[in-house]
């Protein structure tokens, strides 16, 4: 009997639910069934059981039938976790087919909080999946006292560790938003006086404009006095001003003039 080993690597890229873990492991875990790559006998479990060999996706279409037992669910939860515990590479092929038998479970707990972190549902399904693996060894060492709950003690440790991933993830980005805003509050205010010195230097502003802006603005000189000395109307200083403003204000807003530039400009 051919015995494919199965080692799970994450995808290198996608969202989609193609290239998702657990998606990855339900389609090896049908190919194996498809494949007939390993089979269970359950027969002699219980008179009422499949007296043949079955594919793995009958043994997960039997466990989950309403009609079986609890008692023989356990027979077969038993048999097939001793399976998985054993060494070689057969063992590791049924140990996928543990992570494909609980895949329900797996699926109603990723649905649960994989919508609250879209960025990072393939690292969380990872997650889960460890947590299951980890479960699973812990069996050699601690049987369940009832075998029938065997399932549900893998889908609980893959939903603990998947929550204790979204709890550190949530953690680490409170962290950096906290960070972020220390860092904006102890910024220096960018001064006006470097904005016009930039203007001018990028020919946005010429430095009659930049003056007037600085002397009206920022040393609140009526644009009346402005007007006097320049020898024009105080309309036409209203309007200079008004221009030049315009221009700044587009400028800023289409990326001509960026503050990062200013801040260097204050830096030098």
């Amino acid at each position: 009997m051919s015995v494919h080993r199965w080692e799970y690597v994450a995808p290198a890229a996608g969202r989609g639910l193609g290239s998702e873990p657990l998606e990855t492991v339900e389609r090896e875990f049908r190919r194996i069934g498809r494949e007939r790559v390993v089979e269970v006998e359950v027969g002699d479990l219980g008179r009422h059981l499949p007296q043949h060999l079955l594919d793995v996706i009958e043994l997960r279409a039997l466990v989950l039938h309403p009609s079986t037992s609890p008692r023989d669910r356990g027979l077969i939860w038993e048999r097939l976790t001793g399976l998985a515990l054993e060494d070689g590479a057969v063992a590791e092929t049924w140990r996928l087919v543990v992570c494909g038998m609980v895949m329900p479970g797996l699926r109603r707990a990723a649905g649960r909080l994989c919508p609250l972190l879209r960025e990072h549902n393939l690292d969380l399904q990872q997650a889960m999946l460890t947590g299951l693996w980890e479960a699973l060894t812990g069996l050699r060492h601690k049987p369940v006292a009832r075998p029938v709950a065997i399932p549900s003690r893998l889908v609980w440790a893959a939903d603990r560790a998947a929550r204790a991933y979204r709890d550190e993830v949530l953690a680490h980005e409170a962290r950096r938003g906290a960070a972020l805003e220390r860092a904006a509050s102890v910024r220096q205010p960018i001064h006006p006086d470097a904005l016009l010195a930039l203007a001018v230097r990028r020919g946005v502003l010429d430095a009659a404009q930049a003056e007037l802006i600085g002397r009206t603005r920022l040393e609140g000189v009526p644009t009346r006095t402005v007007a006097e000395q320049w020898g024009v109307s105080q309309q036409a200083v209203d309007q200079r001003r008004k221009r030049a403003e315009r221009r700044l204000t587009r400028a800023i807003a289409s990326g001509e003039l960026v503050f990062t530039e200013v801040e260097h400009l204050i830096e030098r």
